[in-house]
């Protein structure tokens, strides 16, 4: 589904359901949104790719819902461009990388009870973003359940919360993956 919205959007209970044998190529792709965007009780499953795609968005935020992939090859949030994004009570399983923030992806992200399970990198800090977490919890991600890429000078502050089990399934070298943080 792609929206290029309007100056206010709601998208409400939504769902994007592929199975096993036959995975779904993306979800959401959202460009071009030049005002307050709102995605409440998504449920996205068996995605391949980007289940949110974000590439230019004033505000968003993303309450509630769940995101299930695949494991390889899929991104529970790709955010490419925005100004605030704000995640909470989310359930983001078994993606490669649960939220995905890219060269000059967002200038403020706040994610508040959020939960990340089973990801190979439960969030992948590319760009400069403040972000800051509440709350969050990264379960079993198989490397880094926070990674912040080589040459980002963002922000991390994180209150609450809980890392658990980084790297649990398997590590193939522990020098340099499965860490609960990583920078």
């Amino acid at each position: 589904i792609q929206l290029a919205a309007p100056a206010r959007t709601l998208v409400e209970h939504v769902r994007i359901i592929g199975q096993p044998a036959t995975m779904v190529g993306g979800g959401l792709y959202l460009s071009g949104t030049s005002g307050y965007m709102i995605l409440r009780n998504l449920f996205v499953s068996y995605i391949q790719g980007a289940a949110i795609n974000i590439d230019i968005a004033n505000e968003l935020h993303i309450e509630g819902g769940r995101i299930y992939g695949s494991g390889s090859s899929s991104v529970g949030v790709r955010v490419n461009g925005a100004s605030t994004i704000h995640i909470t009570d989310t359930d983001i399983s078994y993606v490669e990388q649960g939220i995905l923030l890219q060269s000059g992806a967002a200038s403020t992200v706040m994610i508040t009870q959020a939960k990340f399970r089973g990801d190979v990198k439960g969030l992948a800090i590319m760009d400069n973003s403040l972000v800051t977490l509440t709350g969050a919890n990264f379960i079993s991600c198989y490397h880094d359940s926070i990674y912040m890429g080589p040459g980002t000078s963002g922000s991390l502050v994180m209150y609450g919360g809980t890392i658990r089990d980084a790297g649990v399934a398997s590590c193939p070298t522990p020098a340099t993956l499965c860490n609960g943080l990583r920078s």
